[in-house]
């Protein structure tokens, strides 16, 4: 994604080491701009940003994966070219390989149709994003 513009550059990803499980860290580069929602609020998104959230869950889907948190707040629009970057990534990965976690938010189970660790699909994701 972020070679196609639509993420912040990935600085580091590692294990967290004994004592921490499975869990690990990521790193990603800082991102000037707003959220959709600081921009937009709960207000219609102009075409071109629709356009190019689209653009971006077309090119994840194409290479098998999906974002299965699709919100106002995890989308940032640039200041000064409008650009489009997802952020938070913690419920993406593979199609119908990655789960939502258990103790869902309300807004995912109404928008996506999602139950708690469901696997999260390109239906989930679409459905999210016709209420962007």
């Amino acid at each position: 994604m972020a070679k196609q513009g639509f993420a912040p550059e990935l600085r580091y990803y590692g294990l967290l080491g004994d004592g921490y499980g499975n869990l690990g860290m990521v790193v990603m580069a800082w991102v000037e701009g707003k959220t959709l929602y600081e921009v937009y609020g709960a207000g219609t998104l102009p075409e071109d940003v629709r356009t190019n959230v689209r653009e971006a869950l077309d090119i994840l889907n194409q290479n098998g994966f999906v974002f299965g948190d699709l919100r106002r707040p995890n989308i940032t629009v640039g200041d000064s070219d409008q650009s489009i970057k997802f952020i938070d990534f913690d419920w993406a990965g593979k199609s119908e390989e990655v789960r939502y976690p258990f103790h869902l938010s309300s807004f995912i189970r109404d928008a996506a149709g999602a139950k708690e660790y469901d696997y999260i699909t390109v239906a989930h994701q679409d459905a999210m994003f016709e209420r962007l």
